[in-house]
């Protein structure tokens, strides 16, 4: 395979960055890794084992050397519009196979209810969750097992982890707390919405457009303010794009405190250099020297405004920033150049200090247009007039920080519309999927209740083809919403259609107009998305209804010692006076039918009942043995 084939198979053109072709590899993994987990046969699975193949292959085109022998040091990817539900293992098998075999619904720590996988990488998986104590959602980050597998480890993450759930700064995502629940170590932090800077420089790329010298520096400004307030404690030594979030109301975070200390200096350069991000580390680190700084931070951060600003990561000799992109600053130029020494003793004292070096431009061009005025106006006199009538002729100049400030939210927004439209693909291909499964659950169990060799064992398999029925049911439901809403006046080739004439306007440089363009779309593909749960919702409450119905006093003849009937959970409670108490298991709710399996009494296990209630009559039949009884409604 050669490079120009490599970079044709992960889609990147030939002239992509080193951390752009990472993240390329990254992505087509999980989505291939998440295929295979989820493939209905094993051809299938064969096939994508073979793309992963090529895959690996393109990789060591690209990158060279053969995977790592360990974990990736890369951070968690905290996308909250990823697609993978994966988590990167040594061998390339799914998460589960790792040790995180958490999921959606589940609860932990007796107070955490996960909601859904919103984020994976080398490290971990990210959840949305409802936290019942805060009463409020919540992100929840579970780090591998087997990242902590060392004492050692395992206390250095949970000292630093507690030292960043004590930070209190409004550019650094609030961290809640750091727990145990069996073997798994997790935070708790801040769900946030927007994205994070890789995501939004990539789409800038996309566009063909450079990012404002402004946008830049404000960006700078926060992460720096926030490092510097940090610094008072302790050093991120993982600053990168992927750990920088941008809100949706502007503002820098910085993420994943103290994750960089869980794996030894050596391993994290050989991981970290197999992986090709070694780019925002220090020299120092990079030679795994101790007594790392403040300034490893600085030296990261001063990358980071290199490849905002160029659109390139300095690697090698270089040309300072004021010689690649003309409108940067000499103040800026000189500031990153400085923070970029191999010599920690070369650059800036603090965070502070090289903050100040950088935005001395912005006091510089001050200076000079005061003097600049003044030459030409003869005076402050007419600086005077000036100012007075500014308001009268303001709005005929051009509003350059609305622009740029529709301009970068277009780009956020173009990053949020392709990361929904490839969850309703994956959801649409899920649900396709869930019905082909349960349509082979169900003529797998037929099959096998043609071969059962005892009455019980039949009833039993009975049971759970009812149960599978009603999962196909269920399936099916939604699959036909979501194929009449796709395939609708508003699906999705108006959608594309529309995401289309969005990118066209950003390209025209009508931002405000790909704004509202996107945002259509993104209402639409939202309310696409929201068909599973809409139909489950509907589901539930019709099943709800139907059982509520059967809840009560029930009687074969008269109402003196009437039975009492209770449905809790998925069980129907029955108590008899003279019989005592039967449990039955719901297996399936239809239209206007419950059928159940006999738990209890021993006798009747596995005997299946079909409850049909009407009004003040409930109907009861013994569906292997056709008997039909009917009972009245007492109370």
């Amino acid at each position: 395979m050669t490079r120009e084939e490599a970079l044709h198979a992960l889609g990147l053109e030939i002239s992509v960055s080193p951390a752009d072709i990472e993240h390329a590899l990254l992505d087509k993994v999980a989505q291939l890794e998440q295929r295979v987990n989820g493939a209905p046969s094993e051809a299938l699975k064969d096939k994508y084992r073979r793309q992963l193949a090529d895959i690996e292959e393109a990789r060591a085109v690209l990158v060279g050397g053969p995977t790592a022998g360990g974990l990736s040091q890369t951070m968690i990817a905290d996308l909250p519009l990823a697609q993978a539900a994966y988590t990167r293992s040594t061998g390339g098998g799914p998460a589960a196979n790792l040790g995180i075999a958490l999921k959606p619904g589940q609860t932990i720590a007796g107070r955490y209810e996960l909601h859904e996988q919103i984020g994976a990488g080398g490290m971990g998986a990210v959840f949305s969750a409802f936290d019942r104590n805060r009463d409020k959602d919540i992100a929840i980050k579970v780090l591998l097992p087997q990242m902590l597998t060392s004492p050692n480890a395992r206390e250095r993450f949970l000292r630093e982890a507690r030292v960043a759930s004590e930070m209190s700064h409004p550019n650094i995502a609030t961290v809640f707390d750091v727990q145990k629940d069996g073997a798994y170590c997790f935070l708790t932090m801040e769900l946030l919405n927007g994205q994070n800077l890789r995501t939004y420089l990539k789409n800038l790329k996309g566009l063909r457009k450079e990012m404002a010298v402004d946008d830049a520096l404000r960006i700078a400004d926060q992460v720096c303010q926030a490092l510097a307030y940090a610094h008072e404690k302790t050093v991120h030594r993982d600053i990168k794009p992927e750990n920088i979030w941008l809100t949706d109301d502007g503002k820098a975070k910085v993420m994943d405190f103290g994750i960089a200390l869980l794996t030894s200096s050596t391993h994290a350069l050989e991981t970290m250099m197999s992986a090709g991000t070694p780019y925002y580390m220090a020299p120092e680190q990079l030679a795994g020297l101790g007594g790392v700084d403040g300034r490893a931070d600085q030296y990261a951060v001063a990358v980071m405004l290199y490849e905002m600003l160029s659109g390139q990561v300095p690697t090698g000799r270089i040309d300072s920033l004021k010689r690649v992109r003309k409108d940067v600053p000499s103040a800026v130029s000189d500031a990153v150049d400085k923070a970029l020494s191999q010599k920690p003793a070369n650059r800036y004292t603090s965070m502070k200090e090289f903050r100040e070096a950088l935005f001395m431009s912005r006091l510089s061009a001050s200076a000079k247009n005061f003097k600049l005025i003044g030459a030409v106006a003869g005076g402050l006199a007419l600086v005077g007039i000036l100012v007075g009538t500014f308001p009268a002729w303001r709005g005929v100049l051009p509003d350059r920080g609305a622009e740029a400030s529709a301009k970068q939210e277009a780009a956020r927004l173009q990053g949020e519309v392709k990361s929904v439209l490839k969850l309703v693909d994956t959801q649409r291909r899920e649900v396709k999927d869930a019905v082909s499964a349960a349509s082979r659950d169900a003529e797998r169990i037929e099959g096998q209740i043609r071969s059962a060799k005892s009455a019980e064992e039949r009833a039993t398999l009975q049971a759970s083809l009812l149960e599978a029925r009603e999962k196909g049911a269920l399936a099916s439901e939604v699959e036909k919403r979501l194929r009449e809403q796709l395939e609708g006046t508003n699906g999705l080739p108006a959608i594309e259609g529309g995401i289309s004439a969005a990118e066209t306007a950003l390209k025209s440089g009508h931002a405000d107009e790909a704004n509202s363009k996107f945002n259509a779309a993104l209402v639409t593909l939202n309310q696409i998305r929201a068909i599973p749960e809409e139909v489950k919702k509907q589901l539930l409450d019709s099943r709800s209804k139907l059982l509520a119905q059967v809840d009560g006093k029930w009687s074969m003849s008269g109402c003196d010692s009437p039975a009492t009937f209770t449905v809790k959970d998925s069980m129907l409670m029955q108590y008899w006076p003279s019989a005592g108490l039967a449990e039955e298991k719901i297996v399936q709710v239809a239209a206007n039918t419950i059928t159940t399996v006999v738990v209890t009494p021993a006798a009747q296990r596995g005997k299946l009942f079909r409850y049909t209630p009407a009004g003040s009559r409930l109907d009861v039949e013994d569906v292997a043995g056709s008997r039909r009884q009917s009972l009245k409604k007492c109370g």
